[in-house]
């Protein structure tokens, strides 16, 4: 609404910088985010038995691929909102689904076999499972398949990203 992308394009970074520096803020916040959260969890882990493995120091470079992802995935539909208002269906739409069915909060496997397909196509059920993994430190063979699907939609949603917002900025 202020015309901000427009006004730092106007120097002499291209777009592509832009976009990709935006997306890259996002990913340093996850990672804060991220590594608050372990803070916390080590802290009251000799009270509650919150972290069973050492692998949970791999967690902040999953945190970085996850943040890229996700921040993309925001860049892509701010590239087609118009107004702040448009950004609720986003909220609704995309991440509040995602929140309910991303095997977070209920178990997956006890969902509705549709949730369950859904569910499998939600990033943040990928996402959760390797987190989940490498806290309790039972990481299996499966967890590349997660990866994997973790990083098609990481790739797809950042080219779709730069595309997009070429499209708006660029006229």
């Amino acid at each position: 609404m202020q015309r901000t992308f427009d006004a730092i394009i106007a120097t002499p970074v291209n777009l592509e910088d832009v976009i990709a520096a935006e997306i890259f803020w996002g990913t340093t916040r996850a990672l804060i985010s991220t590594f608050y959260i372990l803070l916390v969890m080590l802290v009251f882990t000799p009270s509650y038995s919150l972290v069973n493995s050492p692998l949970v120091m791999v967690v902040p470079f999953v945190a970085v691929v996850q943040g890229i992802m996700f921040a993309s995935i925001s860049m892509s539909y701010t590239s087609t909102a118009y107004s702040l208002s448009s950004l609720n269906y986003f909220f609704s739409l995309v991440v509040t689904p995602m929140f309910w069915l991303g095997g977070v909060f209920f178990p997956l496997d006890q969902l509705p076999r549709g949730f369950q397909v859904v569910a499998w196509f939600l990033p943040v059920s990928h996402v959760a499972a390797i987190y989940r993994a490498l806290v309790e430190g039972n990481l299996h063979w499966s967890h590349l398949g997660d990866l994997a699907w973790i990083l098609v939609v990481t790739v797809v949603f950042f080219r779709l990203a730069i595309f997009l917002m070429r499209r708006r900025l660029i006229k």
